[in-house]
């Protein structure tokens, strides 16, 4: 089970030497519901970080990349520093020389000063001035770890690392992650450290560099008055109304002190006349003691912490971090300086850059962890830099897990994050929101990154008047200054409505976007923050659904067949609504309906008939959902993406049609390798069990050789046109002139031509992701296609990667002439009347077409016979009749297919119900206890006498937040059971024993269903803390006396006090949770 978050809970006055306490539950339990690199602040950064891309292979004829500069120049970030030790080598290009440099320098305002820095530029041939390719840096003498167990004894771990001499520097209270050190770095000391900690998989679940972050400021002139990202009139040359509409949202609410968001900067001028008030205390420490009065590892930490310096004492020495604090939160309505977007609330200052912005990944983890130890709503993270890190994203995943949003800076390089990610924004977190910039006109900003898939939305971040340290104000610019304007609206829905979970804030702020012309395709929600429409949105109904785009070949199959729209109303008031859509090839299984206040519905979204004849290409249609007793009004677009046909397919279920050279091999993927640079392998593969990869144990060798290829073929193209690649890519590889990475065809197996190759870019991928290459001016019409990917280390000094892995390659084209069903049923029951359907030639034949006919399922289906389609007729009707077989064998698949010559064939798939009926039966036995998966020994299905065909029995789970089930299971032929596994996910929440029902089912068959008892696997225990002592007569203090209790819980809890010196000690009868 993940750990959960540290909370406290409760704190009382009392005089007392020893209590007992009684727990009852108040009410029954209820599930939880709900649906980089380069540094940057603020602009462009001085020394950006490596260019960690994805590179995605567009849609696109073949082409061959060159190196070229970054989209915004860069400066060396370290340009000043004192240099301990340099190497440099270089390679040559035709846009000429490229420079590799490595160097150790010193940084003194960091408390491990100790630097090592990896840059990469380009040397124009005329002599020019050298442009910064990319740049990392990372502290040269430690690195981070976390144990495979948590609670290892240091001392046991140094001794088995012994001939590495670690010395373990710090062990991170709240995240739990290790530093481990080591003296005398030189240039290559880390790297041999982590290459040999790699080989510690049964000590350390990671290893990894610690690396630097930063803040950059491009301050403005402080003259701007008018905070128009709150409320724009035009001023200062603006578009009137392009804001967040604060005035608006603030008549509903302006914030409450209860909600705490966590800013992890540069600390916060908690003396600030408009920020003062606002501050967060922590309750449970008492200042100045000396002592970790809450226990969370942290002496004195009133008011967060410094992890920059190690110290009690968060203020800010930058600026940075005290103007997200007045974005955020900002006295309001006090006749002086600047508003937040919440006027109340408790900002927890998390500082972890230093007075030149620079921080590193171990105190950002660290800082994460400490909000989420301590039960914060949210926190805000304006910062950026480093290369993926497991701890980082450990630290997020946790705080995901305790209900805290983490708002992210989607960076300022005007650089696209879905292809060079950008971290912490880039995580794939449910609690991450990833934040671009827009101007006062409503466009993005010139140095604002963004992202259709990996940025979610952008709020105003040029010229942003706010809070400074010493209680000034000035103007800054940047997705920094986006960031709070969300975080802020976070922390006032949160105030506005307490019991919204972290993920129905997400879900609420993205669906209330106003749409925004300059942001379509820059951002996955298309739109700018509306603080007054999330409010309104969470005092009415929510619209959610479970996919927004189907996709599939011509004539279908489609995937997903259908979509679930999810409405929850979350007014105090009874929600009356309607529902339609604009598209003839979409339905609703409802139209109207009504919700009581706090009540959610779900209903189908199916296609029609209309989707089967639909052209390749994307379609769109518009659901809008109104609520008659409000008026408001929502919409969702659908899209329907109609593919072409499969030409070829090679889902690596085996080696065959490939040929392999050199680190090339197919087998299952292993998750390894990104010991040094990028990410590791895939743990699986994106489907079946199989990939075909570069050196799948590990990182590819860096020895200078001869190209490597995995190479396919060769695939017959005769039939068809407008061919094109599809496959899924999992990559991570140096950049060219050190390393090639490349895709390549031939139709003649000899002369090959570039599809694509990295060009300089670093491909750093850490999820499969789908790539399209278009084929079709090399391999339309051609009898003989080969494919080949190639792997190149083609310089020394380059850098060791996963490399390569691929999965489930298909060429998909549009066919010369092709046959087509219309007609053919998704579902038929046996022994019912047959069916007509149409079988299309397209184009119409010149000559009588003979079709043949057969199927995957001549038990089910009585076979047309073939038949002859005239010259100059389109079409021609045949009749499909399910046969009765006489057999209890549920509900079987089939297929038919319809061939001719010089047609490509068509396919149709369909089932067939059984009109026969046999009884199952559902047995559990025992109970399930949370993070128990895959259980086979508690649940089985029962056939009076065995199975008469292998057979698919749905089942469905009626809570699967409590207990999940596969969609299906296969009853053998000859089987009379078959077991029926069951996983109980852990959810984090204390939540006691539930009830849960499991159905199967089989059409026409009758249903079998029973009862599964989850048990919590939290601990229930409380906790009591009290002084060691106190002083008889002394007056009731709030906070000597304290309860905690780990995890979430689901309903309030009525605590009982109790002491065995009443006459002595005074304290509450009860206390509630």
């Amino acid at each position: 089970m993940p750990t959960p978050s540290r909370r406290q809970l409760t704190l009382f006055g009392l005089f007392l030497a020893s209590a007992l306490l009684m727990l009852r539950w108040l009410g029954p339990a209820s599930s939880k519901k709900g649906p980089a690199s380069d540094s940057f602040a603020d602009t462009p950064k001085e020394g950006a970080r490596w260019s960690t891309a994805s590179a995605p292979m567009a849609l696109a004829a073949a082409q061959q990349r060159s190196i070229s500069p970054p989209p915004l120049a860069r400066r060396d970030a370290y340009a000043n520093a004192e240099v301990l030790e340099e190497e440099t080598t270089q390679a040559e290009t035709p846009q000429g020389r490229v420079q590799r440099r490595i160097r150790l320098i010193r940084l003194p305002e960091l408390k491990n000063p100790l630097v090592l820095v990896r840059d990469d530029w380009q040397m124009p041939p005329n002599g020019g001035q050298p442009i910064l390719l990319r740049q990392i840096a990372m502290v040269a003498d430690h690195v981070l770890v976390k144990p495979v167990d948590a609670t290892a004894d240091p001392a046991e771990v140094q001794r088995a690392l012994a001939p590495l001499k670690l010395e373990l520097r710090r062990r991170m209270p709240s995240s739990g992650v290790w530093i481990l050190s080591f003296a005398d770095p030189g240039l290559h000391t880390l790297d041999e450290i982590l290459a040999a900690l790699a080989g510690k998989k049964n000590l350390l679940r990671y290893a990894e560099p610690d690396y630097l972050v930063h803040a950059n400021l491009l301050p403005d002139d402080a003259s701007f008055s008018s905070l128009w990202g709150m409320h724009n009139t035009g001023q200062s040359g603006g578009t009137e109304d392009v804001d967040i509409d604060a005035p608006e949202a603030w008549e509903l609410s302006t914030g409450s002190s209860n909600v705490v968001v966590g800013i992890i900067d540069t600390g916060i001028d908690r003396t600030h006349p408009d920020l003062a008030a606002n501050t967060w205390t922590n309750p449970g420490e008492i200042a100045g003691n000396g002592i970790d009065d809450d226990g969370n590892g942290y002496i004195d930490d009133v008011h967060g912490w410094d992890f920059a310096n190690d110290d009690a004492d968060p203020i800010d020495d930058h600026n940075h971090g005290t103007h997200c604090a007045g974005t955020i939160g900002a006295q309001g309505n006090n006749a002086a300086g600047v508003a937040g977007v919440c006027w109340q609330v408790s900002l927890a200052a998390l500082k972890f850059l230093t007075s030149t912005g620079t921080g590193t990944t171990s105190d950002a983890t660290e800082a994460i962890a400490y909000a989420t130890a301590m039960g914060f709503d949210l926190t805000s993270n304006s910062w950026g830099g480093g290369g993926y890190s497991e701890s980082l994203g450990d630290a997020i995943a946790e705080a995901d897990a305790a209900g805290i949003l983490t708002i992210c800076a989607a960076g300022n390089e005007s650089s696209d994050n879905d292809s060079v990610p950008n971290y912490p924004s880039n995580y794939s977190g449910l609690n991450v929101i990833a934040v671009a910039s827009i101007t006062r006109q409503d466009q993005l900003s010139s140095f604002s990154n963004y992202g259709e898939d990996e940025v979610d939305l952008a709020a105003p971040g040029s010229e942003i008047l706010s809070t400074v340290k010493d209680g000034g104000y000035a103007t800054f610019s940047g997705t920094s200054m986006a960031t709070p304007h969300v975080a802020g609206t976070c922390a006032l829905l949160k105030a506005w409505r307490p019991d919204l979970t972290h993920h129905e804030i997400r879900d609420i702020l993205l669906n209330t976007t106003v749409p925004v012309p300059a942001l379509e395709g820059r951002c996955n929600s298309g739109g700018r923050l509306n603080a007054a429409a999330a409010l309104l949105a969470a005092d009415d109904l929510l619209a959610g659904l479970s996919e927004s785009v189907i996709e599939g070949e011509t004539g279908g199959p489609f995937s997903p067949s259908a979509l679930t729209l999810t409405l929850r109303n979350f007014s105090n008031e009874t929600a009356p609504w309607t529902a339609e859509l604009d598209a003839p090839w979409l339905e609703l299984s409802q139209t109207t309906g009504s919700l009581e206040p706090r009540e959610a519905t779900a209903f189908g979204i199916s296609l029609t008939a209309a989707a089967i004849d639909l052209p390749v290409g994307t379609h769109s249609g518009t659901l809008t959902l109104t609520n008659t007793q409000s008026g408001r009004v929502q919409s969702r677009v659908i899209q329907l993406r109609v593919l072409p046909p499969v030409a070829y397919e090679n889902l690596l279920d085996d080696a065959s049609d490939w040929t392999l050279e050199g680190e090339w091999e197919i087998g299952p993927p292993q998750g390894s390798g990104g010991t040094f640079f990028g990410h590791p392998d895939p743990a699986a593969p994106h489907s079946g069990s199989l990939v075909a990869g570069i050196s799948l144990s590990g990182d590819y060798s860096i020895a200078v050789g001869s190209p490597q290829h995995a190479t396919l073929g060769p695939v017959n193209l005769t039939l068809y046109h407008d061919a094109v690649l599809e496959f899924q890519r999992w990559l991570n590889a140096d950049y060219q002139p050190w390393v090639e990475a490349a895709i390549e065809i031939s139709v003649d197996g000899v002369t090959w031509t570039s599809l694509w190759d990295n060009g300089s870019a670093e491909v750093a991928d850490s999820s499969w992701s789908r790539q399209q290459i278009s084929l079709t001016s090399l391999a339309d019409g051609a009898p003989e296609v080969w494919l080949r990917w190639r792997h190149h280390v083609a310089q020394s000094n380059a850098y060791p990667y996963s490399g390569w892995n691929l999965d489930d390659i298909r060429v998909r084209a549009t066919p010369n002439a092709r046959l087509l069903f219309s007609g053919l049923p998704v579902e038929m029951t046996e022994g019912s009347a047959p069916i007509n359907l149409t079988v299309r030639a397209d184009p119409i034949p010149t000559s009588d077409l003979e079709i043949a006919f057969t199927t995957s399922a001549p038990t089910q289906i009585e076979l047309p016979a073939p038949i002859t389609l005239p010259a100059g007729t389109e079409e021609i009707t045949i009749s499909l009749a399910p046969l009765d077989d006489l057999l209890a064998d549920g509900s079987q698949p089939a297929t038919l297919t319809a061939q001719a010559d010089g047609y490509v064939s068509a396919n149709g798939a369909f089932t067939v119900h059984d009109n026969e009926t046999a009884t199952l039966t559902l047995t559990v036995s025992g109970t399930m206890t949370e993070s128990h998966l895959n259980v086979t020994d508690r649940a089985t299905l029962t056939l009076p006498t065995p199975a008469e065909a292998d057979f698919r029995v749905q089942l469905t789970s009626a809570s699967p937040t409590d207990l999940t089930v596969p969609p299906f299971v296969i009853f053998p032929l000859g089987a009379t059971s078959v077991a029926v596994p069951l996983s109980a996910p852990d959810n984090g929440r204390i939540d006691g024993s539930r009830t849960v029902n499991l159905t199967t089912s089989v059409t026409n068959w009758p249903d079998a269903s029973a009862s599964v008892t989850v048990e919590d696997d939290e601990t229930t225990d409380l906790a009591l803390e009290l002084p060691d002592a106190v002083g008889e007569g002394s007056p009731p203090v709030t906070g000597m006396g304290w309860v905690r209790l780990t995890g979430e819980w689901p309903t309030d809890l009525d605590i009982t006090l109790s002491t065995d010196l009443p006459d002595l000690i005074d304290l509450p009868l009860s206390i509630t949770l």
